[in-house]
């Protein structure tokens, strides 16, 4: 699929200005926010250099995927949930940027360390910080970032932007901050969330704004988050590189001009069976969060709980492979045994 290359290429974003005009006090506040994020991501790879984007082509990415599963639903949308989500799309990754200060405060936090190790790694429970290794503390930084975006935006940095200038008129902060941070919860938290609760007011339906934006998330899959100009520079290590490599086979995803059930076409290019089995074990979970969503929908707005379709699958025929022939699950499987042995 194409993609935007600024915030006013975006379908999201053409649609919200042709509600407001382009003049209008809270495109102006919306647009700030955006480019304030923009720059303010930068420093993710402070941190998280090993891996794949999180700047402003994933916002744009992101917004292009909402964009694309809408299709030429989007006119259904109210200002309030247009506006909601640009600005999840912008800013549901600030937790991803950490100064040493914060990074020291996370890893003397004894019991979210514990849990880290309990889920992820329980080989190493009882060991500290210090023993883990860089790309385990990156992890469990990763881990924290969704659920950190209140108190990134109740910092200094973002204090006269978001808590002083926000026009009245804008969905309620800690709706939007729901929003946000519902891209790295369970989906069963999601039901019990206050926040995400109709808004008569603002005629929003935040829960199906945060399900747009998971699946947006997710569905920014392909080359260009992951530039092989960047690539050349990663540290290497087999995390990441599968990741990076993942995201160069892909094409992406392709959407429909009306929004269907039917399975959305996806396209790759593979150079070896380990890239394609890992691309298809992602679209399985893609197909997870699909069904997740469809669950959920009960529980949005009354517009969106029966009028909207979302994908049920993913149409996984133009998976092609490029130097060795496709066999299918057992010629991966052999191949991923054989690197093993290595």
């Amino acid at each position: 699929m194409a993609h935007s290359e600024k915030l006013e290429e975006t379908a999201l974003w053409k649609e919200y200005e042709k509600r407001n005009g382009v003049e209008y006090k809270r495109c102006i506040w919306v647009k700030e926010v955006y480019e304030y994020a923009v720059n303010y991501l930068k420093d993710v790879r402070r941190t998280f250099g090993n891996y794949t984007l999180h700047d402003e082509t994933h916002i744009l990415n992101v917004l292009d995927a909402m964009g694309g599963l809408l299709g030429d639903q989007i006119i259904n949308l109210t200002v309030g949930e247009l506006e909601l989500l640009i600005l999840a799309a912008s800013l549901h990754d600030v937790g991803m940027v950490y100064t040493d200060e914060e990074k020291i405060e996370q890893y003397e936090d004894t019991e979210a360390c514990k849990k880290f190790l309990k889920e992820y790694y329980p080989e190493f429970l009882g060991s500290t910080v210090e023993d883990w290794t860089e790309d385990m503390r990156q992890w469990y930084l990763r881990t924290l970032h969704s659920g950190r975006v209140a108190e990134v935006l109740h910092n200094k940095a973002w204090e006269e932007l978001i808590h002083y200038q926000c026009p009245i008129e804008v969905v309620p902060l800690r709706c939007i901050i729901a929003v946000c941070e519902a891209h790295g919860y369970n989906p069963s938290d999601l039901i019990s969330n206050p926040d995400l609760e109709y808004l008569p007011a603002n005629d929003v339906s935040p829960l199906f704004c945060a399900l747009l934006l998971r699946l947006g998330d997710l569905l920014d899959f392909d080359d260009t988050r992951a530039p092989k100009v960047l690539y050349s520079y990663v540290e290497y290590n087999e995390k990441s590189s599968e990741e990076w490599k993942k995201h160069q086979a892909s094409a992406g995803f392709f959407y429909p001009t009306s929004p269907s059930n039917e399975d959305l076409p996806y396209k790759a290019r593979c150079t070896n069976p380990g890239v394609e089995h890992a691309i298809r074990n992602f679209l399985d979970w893609v197909e997870v969060e699909l069904g997740n969503c469809v669950k959920l929908q009960k529980y949005c707005g009354k517009v969106w709980q029966q009028n909207f379709p979302f994908p049920r699958a993913i149409l996984r025929n133009e998976i092609e492979s490029d130097g060795y022939v496709s066999g299918g699950v057992l010629l991966i499987k052999l191949y991923i045994s054989k690197l093993k042995m290595i």
